[in-house]
């Protein structure tokens, strides 16, 4: 094979000259003087076999090292080096020990040492010694090679300075890291523990609030229905008046509560929004003709039928918020709600839209920006012209876009306002099955239907027994155990249980224990319950029950309930 394939083909190939190597020892010797007298590195020859190994030859190299005189480091041990300005050995070094050894066995050996020139300054030596030997093995000298490496050890230090000052930098940044994802993950537990206190006493006043509500407005409702003296139907239409004021107070500072706290869940399902905002606006007809109102509803005709994924419970709490609002606001003229379908990037339509108008007082250009904050309302202080908390449009909003919806207005001071809130229209296969018709005007009392109640409040207990005297068999028990007792001397076929019990026990452990038994494992549960937010109905019907009830509640409804049961 050519040696050529070792170059590259457009490189010339590499011309040699003859050297003639000198035959003689003198001649070799004399070479290797010079070699050595012209060496870069510092070099030294010693003698083992003399006392102390002194030295017996040094180069040009190491005279200009040290910046001593041949006639100075001639026949001395190399331990000169050592000598400090101060007049001190400084032999206390691992690499001097080292050093020693390595002479001492006749070994080989690399040691970084201090050394100090002629005239102190301090270096660093990397020293190389190998041991000389004869033909007969025996030690006859030493070789040092010293080369001065002060400026790398210095770069090293320096070098070594900065990582220990960048590693003392990132520790210190990670204990600061470790301190504020301590504090953070404190701050969120306690957080975490005040929102579920908040909730936890919210829920709590929730239930105290509207179980007494619940008598104060059913009462008012039996007295208006047994007393023919229709002197006091003012009186009785301003206490439920009142009572409604209230319960709506509440049922938004519950709802802010639970949407700060992350625990609003929506069970979105099928729903057809004209009838949902049908029904809403017919509930509060009453009130907008009561101020003198002209109340419209007009749905357009490809929005009859629009169904949409949505939450009943939110958006019914929407709903009234809106239709509220804009009675509230509106002391003279007209307000109207329209159905229509709407699309946003071109046909066909693609959302379903509520739009609540009214001719009030209008939002003027400064308020605009705060419409949609808590607690925040145009006229405030003591001295305000509407009474409220200032939550309805906040929670208003999020609930609309907790369902993937979203609200707008349109205002002029004095004139009036409009709101819509619009949602996708959900896929054909989306769409609810009919509800079985029922006639809510009277149902028919089933006299000889067992209903046992379990409720711990004294006036609720009197309002249900007032409602449902002449149309079922009702037993009434405050607690789980009493409950469970009736249940099992007589058969019952229907269930009306307060979830919270108090110390009577828990609803929802109640309903399980009735489950479990034979006799009543198929009988329809009925919770009737102060725990009335969006999302509870879904989550109690989801732990068993058939159905629910809020508290407060209409005569009517709680009929209804039983008949559809029965």
């Amino acid at each position: 094979m050519s040696s050529d394939r070792n170059f590259y083909p457009d490189q010339p190939r590499p011309s040699y000259e003859r050297i003639d190597i000198p035959q003689s020892d003198e001649e070799v010797r004399e070479l290797l003087k010079r070699s050595v007298e012209a060496a870069n590195n510092s070099i030294v020859l010693t003698d083992p076999n003399q006392p102390d190994n002194p030295i017996i030859y040094v180069n040009q190299g190491f005279k200009e090292l040290t910046g001593y005189d041949e006639s100075e480091i001639l026949g001395h041990n190399c331990r000169f080096m050592q000598v400090s300005p101060g007049g001190g050995r400084d032999e206390e070094q691992p690499a001097v020990r080292t050093l020693a050894r390595a002479i001492e066995n006749g070994e080989t050996c690399r040691v970084v040492l201090r050394n100090y020139r002629k005239d102190g300054e301090m270096f660093w030596n990397e020293l190389y010694i190998t041991p000389v030997y004869d033909q007969n093995d025996q030690l006859v000298n030493f070789i040092g090679v010293q080369n001065d490496i002060t400026e790398r050890v210095r770069l090293n230090e320096s070098m070594e300075r900065r990582v220990q000052e960048r590693t003392r930098e990132l520790e210190q940044k990670t204990r600061e890291l470790e301190q504020q994802r301590d504090a953070l993950a404190r701050a969120k537990e306690e957080a975490e523990a005040a929102s579920r206190a908040k909730s936890v006493f919210l829920a709590n006043m929730s239930h105290e609030i509207r179980t007494p509500l619940t008598a104060m407005l059913g009462l008012a409702d039996v007295i208006r229905a047994k007393s023919p003296d229709s002197r006091f139907d003012e009186h009785i239409r301003r206490i439920k008046s009142a009572g409604s004021r209230l319960m709506d107070t509440l049922s938004s500072l519950l709802t802010l509560a639970k949407l700060e706290a992350g625990n609003m869940d929506v069970n979105l399902e099928p729903v057809v929004v004209c009838e949902e905002a049908l029904e809403v606006f017919e509930l509060f007809r009453s009130r907008a003709e009561e101020k003198g109102l002209e109340a419209t509803f007009d749905v357009e005709p490809e929005a009859r039928d629009a169904v949409a994924r949505l939450d009943a419970g939110a958006l019914n709490s929407a709903l009234q918020n809106l239709i509220s609002n804009a009675i509230k606001f509106t002391d003279d003229g007209t307000i109207s709600v329209r159905v229509y379908c709407q699309n946003r990037d071109g046909p066909p339509a693609d959302r379903v839209a509520i739009e609540f108008s009214d001719t009030g007082i209008g939002i003027s250009d400064e308020f605009r920006p705060y419409l949609f904050e808590d607690f925040k309302q145009e006229s405030d202080g003591l001295t305000r012209e509407h009474e409220g908390s200032g939550l309805g449009l906040s929670i208003t909003k999020q609930l609309v876009e907790a369902m993937d919806g979203s609200i707008t207005v349109e205002s002029e001071p004095g004139e009036g306002s409009v709101f819509t809130i619009s949602f996708p229209l959900a896929e054909v296969q989306d769409r609810p099955r009919p509800a079985a018709e029922t006639d809510r005007a009277s149902p028919p009392p089933h006299q000889e239907a067992r209903v046992l109640l379990v409720e711990d409040n004294d006036n609720t207990v009197f309002l249900i027994e007032d409602l449902l005297e002449r149309s079922v068999d009702l037993t009434a028990v405050k607690s789980a155990q009493e409950a469970l007792d009736a249940a099992e001397e007589n058969g019952f076929d229907l269930f009306l249980v307060d979830v919270n019990l108090g110390a009577g026990g828990s609803g929802i452990d109640l309903m399980h224990a009735l489950r479990e038994r034979e006799a009543h494992a198929n009988a329809p549960i009925l919770a009737v319950t102060a725990i009335a937010m969006p999302g509870d109905r879904a989550a109690l019907l989801e732990e068993g029950f058939d159905d629910y009830l809020a508290k407060p509640f209409e005569a009517r409804d709680l009929l209804d309930m039983i008949d559809a049961y029965l």
